[in-house]
């Protein structure tokens, strides 16, 4: 599961970080967070939410994190592959 969930914020690239010249690691350490919080929550909606708070978090509160479908179809993809 750890290394779909690296593919999946891959290639979704929700801060355009890798498009930008960052590794393709850059979103390696949010995986573990991201387990974490599947083993209490299950629905796409908070799975989004999640997202979206933790990459603000990251960032001054003024950040500009991107598009909300961004977030909701990384959560939709994650939801496929840890619910089935």
């Amino acid at each position: 599961m750890q290394e779909e969930l690296k593919k999946i914020l891959r290639e979704a690239d929700p801060l355009n970080l890798i498009e930008e010249g960052a590794p393709k690691d850059e979103y390696d350490l949010e995986v573990p967070k991201i387990k974490k919080f599947l083993n209490t929550h299950h629905t796409e909606a908070e799975l989004t939410d999640f997202l979206m708070n933790m990459f603000k978090n990251q960032f001054h509160p003024d950040f500009n994190i991107g598009d909300p479908e961004v977030y909701k179809q990384i959560a939709k993809n994650i939801v496929k592959i840890y619910l089935y």
